[in-house]
């Protein structure tokens, strides 16, 4: 392990419309002594033709190609191949200020201990550029146990939240950490890979160890132009994501001593009702058989307290979805299978 070095790491699928401008930002940095990991989960664009331009030009990149895995497999190849002593995560298609790994590594370098350093960001979107401030953070003197909440429940009883907690960029983890706790990032997750990685780093760290800065460092692309209409298989497989994502987290509340138990509670609760309003949601896409087992998975737990609080939420536009809470925190099965059928003929008709 290279002491004072940070391994940023990239992994990268048909990310040439943003690459060069994200690949551009690390060399810019104002902090040298960085070395760049590129991972390549099989592109078919010219992704692997800009990242040779830049492994030529500077001998401080690295690229390694493999078959198409997904990214949290790219990413646990990237911490695996990493010198550095520190570790950061860029997405391809985001990009950084030019002082974001000075600053983050003059912060975390400091503490005696390993720790977490996170920033402000940007989001970035058509043109328009704006920060995202977090006026909760600025207040809060031990910020970890905050976070974890964020990441697990939503205080004030709305069913979706639009944080971004459970991102991995914007962050500076110590590799001592990853390697001591064997965290890594789960590749049967699709979605919440970064929530269950950050968490479980939180939970192997002292808490009082979380650096928060108060300035947008990261630049978070959000393209507009991208068709991100989820397919059937899709959704689908987010269904069976869900259920490995509340085995993780169930595993993480149990080691989290930064939380009260009444909390631990809530927090699992939060998540098997998100996942059941996501199936009432979507339950188009899946057999009506199916949608009525996966939502039974989740009615324990303590879910009908949660629920009663979601169902008061401003949130809920959509009438017929409320009906069906409503059925589902009274146990009426068999009433929300007809409404099922119903929906789906009233659908097949129009």
């Amino acid at each position: 392990m290279k002491m004072g070095v940070i391994s940023v790491v990239i992994p990268i699928y048909n990310a040439q419309r943003h690459l060069e401008r994200c690949l551009l930002s690390i060399t810019q940095q104002t902090f040298t002594n960085f070395e760049c990991i590129l991972i390549d989960d099989g592109s078919t664009d010219d992704s692997q033709g800009i990242c040779h331009k830049y492994i030529n030009e500077d001998s401080r990149f690295t690229y390694i190609r493999k078959d198409n895995s997904g990214v949290s497999a790219s990413r646990n190849i990237g911490v695996q191949a990493a010198a550095g002593e520190y570790i950061a995560f860029v997405d391809a298609d985001d990009y950084i200020e030019k002082d974001y790994l000075q600053i983050l590594f003059s912060k975390l370098s400091k503490l005696s201990n390993p720790g977490l350093c996170l920033c402000q960001y940007f989001i970035d979107s058509t043109g328009s550029c704006f920060p995202v401030i977090e006026p909760e953070l600025k207040s809060f003197s031990n910020i970890a146990p905050f976070f974890l909440e964020q990441n697990l429940r939503e205080k004030d009883g709305t069913i979706y939240s639009d944080n971004i907690w459970g991102s991995v960029w914007r962050c500076l983890f110590c590799k001592k950490v990853i390697e001591e706790n064997s965290i890594e990032f789960k590749s049967n997750l699709r979605i919440h890979e970064d929530q269950v990685f950050i968490l479980e780093y939180i939970n192997s760290i002292n808490a009082k160890n979380v650096i928060y800065i108060e300035r947008p460092l990261y630049h978070y692309t959000v393209d507009l132009n991208y068709s991100s209409a989820l397919h059937r298989e899709y959704i689908t497989d987010l269904f069976v994501n869900d259920k490995y994502y509340l085995q993780y987290v169930k595993e993480i509340i149990k080691k989290a001593d930064e939380l009260s138990n009444v909390v631990k509670e809530q927090c699992y609760s939060n998540i098997c009702f998100q996942n059941a309003y996501k199936i009432i949601s979507q339950e188009q896409y899946l057999p009506i058989k199916k949608a009525m087992e996966n939502l039974k998975y989740y009615s324990s737990s303590g879910l009908k307290e949660v629920t009663r609080i979601g169902l008061s939420s401003k949130r809920h536009d959509d009438s017929r979805k409320w009906i069906i809470l409503k059925l589902y925190i009274l146990n009426k099965y068999v009433s929300i299978v007809l409404l099922f059928k119903i929906k789906r003929i009233i659908k097949r008709k129009n």
